[in-house]
């Protein structure tokens, strides 16, 4: 049937390149009952570095009215009216991976869950943590800030955060505190880090929540750093090039790690039209997928609703292998045609396949990995290697079409002849499935690629 075959014929010009990792500074604003003096030590737009984690933070300039003159910048939080009490940062911060804090607390005690933090994203899923005593955060006593850089926290980082040329008019509280009774004028706080998973993958990060909720104990927020993106280095290394799920198909992902450490990295799906399509069983656009050591994982787009097409990428790490396999099941089917398909790479510019239109029909998916539109050349040999004719498909940028080789113009001599088709490009990278149909029953066709 000419329909399946269209169902998994693919061509896809896909033209993505690896986000970079990016870091956005969140300004502070709300409740501020104490020690509103210190706000004037804060270096406005300075960036602050934990040499471990290499996250850089950069105390907001948000306008208020903080200060003993009530005219410096509002740029942190603390002093929570009661539990329950809480303040809302309004952001819009696409692909957001992880968060960082720097917050202590007042007076907490050991193993009391003092206060939450949030994470909400536009398509209304949540993620939220806890802030134990102890644990992620520790006791600031009578100052926002400690005076030791030991902490005592396991994966708990302390900074060396702020410097004070005059405690008796840096420190709040009638200038006492740890750091001017304890000698130091350097002031510590900690850093916390909230690793989003792919708990809002596809969504845009809108908001973010800290709830006080322990009576006695104060959280202090300085400083808040959204991390987006793709890791650095995470450019996709294979393609799916058609993905399909409802209306009778299903199309599953399957992974193994072949190393000795656990690795993760992203799985991508992308539309017809090249933009990112989400997929509600999965949650959004792209899913993380971790792996154990000689762990495996599989990603499945089920049959449910209505047909949607689209592609997959993936940035595989080294030792990291794996699959696709499609599924169809016709009306009235207890049982579906599974067919495995090999992921393509990304480094060809000429991909060849075998094809035999003798007796059967042969759907192509081809992948242009580039930044523009391009031009796939096709070039088509019988048995004898002699040429059949030859074709060319233009691609948009990130666009998707479906094609039986025999459709495309300039090829219809491939039909009752068994032979050879070259898939080329002249700019970027090119990659090439194929589907043999035979009735209802199909095969992936393996390629050549140089």
């Amino acid at each position: 049937m000419k329909t399946t075959v269209v169902l998994l014929a693919a061509l896809v010009n896909s033209g993505i390149v690896a986000q970079a990792q990016s870091f956005t500074y969140v300004p502070i604003q709300g409740t501020h009952n104490i020690q509103t003096n210190l706000i004037n030590t804060f270096p406005t737009g300075t960036f602050i570095a934990n040499n471990t984690l290499a996250t850089p933070f950069n105390i907001s300039s948000a306008p208020g009215n903080c200060g003993p003159a009530k005219n410096a910048p509002c740029n942190y939080f603390d002093g929570f009216a009661a539990a329950g009490a809480s303040v809302t940062l309004d952001v819009s911060i696409a692909d957001a991976t992880d968060v960082y804090t720097l917050m202590n607390a007042y007076s907490p005690p050991a193993g009391q869950k003092i206060a939450t933090i949030q994470f909400v994203g536009s398509g209304g899923a949540s993620v939220t943590f806890p802030l134990v005593a102890g644990q992620d955060i520790r006791d600031y006593n009578q100052s926002i800030f400690a005076d030791t850089l030991t902490n005592g926290i396991p994966g708990v980082e302390a900074l060396n955060a702020f410097s004070c040329n005059d405690p008796a008019t840096c420190l709040g509280s009638g200038g006492t505190g740890n750091v001017q009774t304890g000698g130091h004028n350097n002031y510590v706080i900690d850093e916390q880090h909230y690793s989003l998973g792919t708990a809002l993958s596809g969504q845009t990060l809108t908001k973010i929540i800290i709830t006080d909720t322990h009576t006695g104990s104060t959280p202090a927020l300085l400083g808040v750093t959204v991390e987006s993106g793709s890791p650095a280095g995470a450019a996709p290394t294979a393609v799916l090039p058609q993905l399909a799920f409802g209306g009778g198909w299903y199309t599953a992902l399957y992974f193994t790690n072949l190393t000795t450490s656990s690795v993760s990295f992203p799985v991508n799906f992308v539309g017809q039209d090249g933009v990112a399509l989400s997929i509600a069983a999965l949650g959004g656009s792209s899913v993380t997928v971790n792996l154990a050591a000689r762990g495996a994982a599989i990603i499945e787009a089920p049959n449910t609703g209505a047909l949607v097409e689209g592609y997959a990428t993936a940035a595989l790490p080294a030792g990291v292998t794996g699959y696709g396999v499609f599924r169809y099941t016709a009306p009235g089917s207890a049982a579906g045609q599974e067919a495995v398909v090999p992921l393509s790479g990304v480094t060809a510019t000429t991909s060849t396949m075998i094809f035999d239109e003798t007796n059967y029909i042969t759907g192509v998916a081809v992948v242009g990995l580039g930044t523009a539109a391009v031009t796939v050349n096709v070039t088509a040999y019988n048995s004898l290697g002699k040429t059949l004719g030859t074709g060319s498909i233009q691609l948009a940028t990130n666009g998707k079409t479906a094609v039986l080789l025999r459709d495309i113009s300039g090829l219809s001599g491939v039909v009752g002849q068994l032979g050879s088709v070259d898939f080329t490009v002249t700019g970027g990278n090119v990659a090439a499935l194929g589907i043999r149909t035979n009735g209802l029953a199909f095969t992936s066709i393996p390629t050549s690629d140089r």
